[in-house]
């Protein structure tokens, strides 16, 4: 069964992480090449396919926000720590494809927002 988001924090949590990797392959991967969206029982499967080949140093860190640095490399940490399942995959020709999950919480144990 899929667990739908509630108004609150699960669809704010669900733009932040389709925004993030969406937008970064805007600005640094050559575009974006494709976009996929799966609801499981997990919650939301996304896929972000771009053109470049570069996979940011911040990756796969801890989710720590950066120090010194305003309005930039701040969303990075936050899908981090919002997120689950995170891989990054080279695809052929240079590209990549970020992949993530974001948990919904089931209705009877989201709290009223």
């Amino acid at each position: 069964m899929t667990r739908p988001a509630g108004p609150g924090r699960d669809v704010i949590d669900l733009h932040l992480v389709v925004s993030e990797p969406a937008g970064n392959a805007v600005r640094h991967g050559g575009g974006p090449a494709g976009f996929e969206a799966v609801a499981t029982p997990q919650g939301v499967r996304l896929a972000v396919h771009d053109h470049g080949d570069v996979v940011p140093a911040a990756a796969f860190g801890t989710g720590d926000l950066p120090h010194g640095r305003h309005g930039s490399g701040s969303g990075r940490p936050l899908v981090v720590r919002v997120a689950r399942d995170i891989a990054v995959e080279p695809r052929p020709g240079g590209c990549k494809t970020i992949r993530v999950l974001v948990p919904l919480r089931a209705a009877e144990d989201r709290a009223p927002e």
